[in-house]
């Protein structure tokens, strides 16, 4: 299968004010680039989009990881080179949201960041209902 397109989440989120960041190869992991829609992307390593280097880097709130599927643990199974793998082991000790708050919005139990939870529906109703439940647990500006 392919992974999910996160284009149309990133719309409902920038819809209501929060300030985005797309991914970029930056030597084994990933840096964030600000981003918003309309802007420019170019072409990175392996054939991937993503904002120009001139971008300002920022450190992510929240990180929508694209895959395939994820287990019980919360171990994500995705197309790739571990980029993302590692980078998120990495940002997990500077996280300042609470993703059991994103994660009980939609049903979710077990793993803290994502099992058991209920994402039924069209899919740009869920987008705009993670969009919300995203928005509600990111720090104030």
């Amino acid at each position: 299968g392919d992974e999910a397109d996160p284009k149309i989440i990133l719309g409902n989120l920038h819809a209501r004010g929060v300030t985005l960041a797309l991914p970029a190869i930056a030597g084994e992991a990933l840096s964030f680039r600000l981003w918003q829609p309309g802007d420019t992307l170019t072409e990175g390593k392996f054939g991937t989009r993503e904002p120009r280097s001139g971008s300002r880097s920022v450190t992510p709130s929240v990180v929508i990881v694209p895959l395939l599927a994820f287990d019980a643990h919360g171990h994500r199974l995705g197309y790739g080179k571990g980029y993302y793998d590692r980078t998120l082991r990495h940002l997990r000790g500077k996280g300042r949201v609470d993703l059991c708050k994103v994660a009980v919005a939609f049903g979710g139990g077990g793993h803290k960041n994502a099992s058991g939870c209920n994402l039924r529906g069209p899919v740009r109703d869920v987008a705009r209902r993670l969009a919300d439940a995203v928005a509600a647990v990111l720090p104030s500006k």
